[in-house]
C-alpha cells in the first residue's frame, strides 16, 4: 500500500502590501529599462521586465511594516515633482550581469565605492557565487545584482529568483534603518543586519512568498550555517555575537547567524530582555563601553549561561528541508519554478533520509520554451553518485547512472530511454517514479515509460528536482512515500 506525504511545493499568491498604492510604472528614461514607484522606493531595473520591477518593489515595500515595528515610523518617499523636506527618494537599481553592475561602478570615484560598499555572497554550498550589492546612504541607493545570471528572457517572462528578492528586501531595510536611527554608525553592525534579514522574512511572509522558512530553499539554505557551525564547533557564543565580536564568520555565514540571533531574542517570550539589546545595540559605537552595554543588556553570568544554553537548543532544532548548490529554485502561485543558468544545471536536493529501498516519488512539471527543454528527477543519491530520469520536450525519456569515480567520459551512463509523444512546452504532465530494490520505473500521464536496473545498494539515497542548463520548468503536487 503506497502512502504518499505530499511535499509543501505551493504558497498563496502574493499580496499587496496594505500601505501600497497600485504600483504604476513609471515612464522609463531608457526604452529597455522598467520602474515602478512605491509609497517608500522607486525601483529600476536595468533591463526590460516589468515583472521584475514589480517584484522589487514588493520585496522592498514588504520589509517597511516590520522594520517600523523595531526601529519607528518611516518617512514616505518623495516624488520626483515633490519639494517636500519631510519625505526621502529611495532607490533600488537591479542589474541582469556583472558587466552592466561593474560600468555602474567604474563610472564611479573609487573612493566613493569603497567608502559606501559592502560585498557579500548569496547563500548556497561552495563554489561561492559573487553577489555584489552595494548600498549609498547619500543618495538612498541600493544596486543589487541578479546573482547567478539567467537569461534576459527568463527575467523577462519569470521575473527576479527569490534569492535576488531576498537581497533587494534586505538592501531596502538597511536603506530604511539607516534613516530611522539617529546615528547608523552607533547602531550594532550584527543588530542592523539581523533585523534587516528578519524583516525580509517577515514581510515576505506576509506577502504569501514565504510560508515556511524551512522548506523555501532560498531560506533553508541560509539556515543551514548555522547547524552547520555548531556541528563544526565554529558556531559563537550568543554572547559574543551579541558584544559584537564574532569572529571567523565568513560574509555568507555572517547574515545567517545575525538574523538566527535577531530572530531568537525577538521572540515574545524574550520581549523584555530584546527591548534592553535594542536599546545597548543603537549605542554601540558612542564608546569604548558598547560591548559592555550590550553584554550587560543581557543579564548577569547566571542569565547570559541560561541563554546560551536556549540559544544552542534552537540552533540544533532547525532542519532546513532543501539542499541547493545554486539559488534557482523558489515557490510560486501554486507550483514550484526552477530555472538553470546558461551553463550549469540546477538541482534541488531534499535533506531527508528515505530509510526504504521501496518508494514512490510523484508529481507534475512543466517545462518551459528556451535553449534547452529538460527537467530531471533525482534518485539513490549517495555520496555524489545518484540516478536521474531526465524528462525532454519533443522527445520523451533518459534514465542515466552518474558515477562521481569514474573516468569523466564515463561518468554519465544512459541505463535507460525511450519516446514520448506527449511531453510537450507548456503542458502539466503528471509522472510517478518507483524504486523497488533494484528496479526503477517510470509512469508519464499514468502509462508505463521504462524501467531500469540499479545498484540495489543505492536505492535508500536521498531524491531530489533539476533542470538543465538553459531550461527552466515548474513542478507541483510532489509527493513521496514508502511503498
Amino acid at each position: 500500500m503506497l502512502f504518499l506525504l505530499a511535499i509543501c511545493l505551493q504558497s498563496p499568491p502574493p499580496a499587496t502590501p496594505q500601505a501600497a498604492s497600485p504600483n504604476t510604472p513609471a515612464a522609463p528614461d531608457h526604452p529597455a529599462f522598467a520602474k515602478a514607484i512605491g509609497p517608500h522606493f522607486e525601483v529600476e531595473a536595468r533591463f526590460a521586465s516589468q515583472i521584475a520591477a514589480d517584484q522589487a518593489l514588493a520585496a522592498a515595500e514588504w520589509t517597511v511594516a516590520p522594520i517600523e515595528s523595531v526601529f519607528g515610523a518611516t518617512k514616505p518617499a518623495i516624488k520626483p515633482d515633490s519639494t517636500a523636506d519631510h519625505a526621502v527618494l529611495r532607490h533600488i537599481v537591479v542589474y541582469a550581469s556583472q558587466a552592466d553592475f561593474d560600468a555602474e561602478w567604474k563610472a564611479r570615484d573609487e573612493a566613493h565605492q569603497k567608502a559606501e560598499g559592502t560585498y557579500g555572497l548569496c547563500s548556497g554550498e561552495p563554489p561561492p557565487i559573487p553577489h555584489p550589492s552595494v548600498r549609498d546612504r547619500k543618495s538612498h541607493t541600493s544596486h543589487v545584482l541578479v546573482a547567478p545570471e539567467f537569461a534576459l528572457q527568463r527575467l523577462a517572462t519569470i521575473g527576479l529568483p527569490m534569492d535576488t528578492r531576498r537581497w533587494i528586501g534586505t538592501e531596502a531595510a538597511r536603506l530604511l534603518i539607516d534613516e530611522t536611527v539617529a546615528d547608523p554608525d552607533a547602531l550594532a553592525p550584527w543588530f542592523a543586519e539581523g533585523a534587516a534579514e528578519w524583516a525580509t522574512e517577515e514581510g515576505f511572509t506576509a506577502a504569501g512568498w514565504l510560508h515556511d522558512r524551512m522548506d523555501e530553499p532560498t531560506f533553508a539554505q541560509l539556515t543551514r550555517f548555522l547547524p552547520a557551525l555548531e556541528k563544526m564547533g565554529l558556531l559563537p557564543s550568543l554572547e559574543g555575537i551579541v558584544v559584537g565580536l564574532p569572529g571567523g564568520l565568513t560574509s555568507a555565514e555572517r547574515p545567517a547567524v545575525d538574523g538566527a540571533v535577531f530572530r531568537f531574542l525577538k521572540d515574545p517570550v524574550r520581549a523584555q530582555l530584546f527591548a534592553r539589546v535594542a536599546l545597548a545595540a543603537r549605542s554601540f559605537h558612542e564608546s569604548e563601553g558598547g560591548d559592555a552595554g550590550l553584554r550587560a543588556a543581557l543579564g548577569d553570568d547566571a542569565a547570559r549561561s541560561k541563554l546560551q544554553d536556549e540559544f544552542q537548543r534552537y540552533v540544533t532544532s532547525l532542519r532546513p528541508k532543501w539542499i541547493e548548490i545554486l539559488p534557482a529554485a523558489w515557490s510560486s502561485a501554486g507550483d514550484w519554478q526552477q530555472v538553470a543558468t546558461p551553463d550549469q544545471n540546477a538541482i534541488l536536493w531534499r535533506d531527508e533520509a528515505v530509510e526504504s529501498d521501496r518508494y514512490a516519488l510523484e508529481g507534475e512539471l512543466q517545462i518551459q520554451p528556451g535553449p534547452t527543454q529538460q527537467m530531471n528527477v533525482l534518485v539513490c543519491k549517495q555520496d555524489r553518485d545518484f540516478v536521474q530520469v531526465s524528462f525532454v520536450a519533443g522527445y520523451g525519456i533518459d534514465v542515466f547512472s552518474f558515477r562521481h569515480d569514474l573516468p569523466e567520459s564515463e561518468r554519465w551512463m544512459k541505463i535507460a530511454a525511450v519516446e514520448v509523444n506527449g511531453l510537450k512546452i507548456g503542458t502539466w504532465t503528471p509522472f510517478r517514479l518507483q524504486v523497488e530494490g533494484g528496479t526503477l520505473s517510470v509512469t508519464i500521464a499514468g502509462k508505463a515509460a521504462c524501467t531500469a536496473k540499479i545498484d540495489a545498494k543505492m536505492a535508500h539515497g536521498t531524491w531530489g528536482l533539476g533542470v538543465l542548463a538553459g531550461s527552466a520548468g515548474r513542478w507541483r503536487k510532489i509527493g513521496f512515500g514508502q511503498l
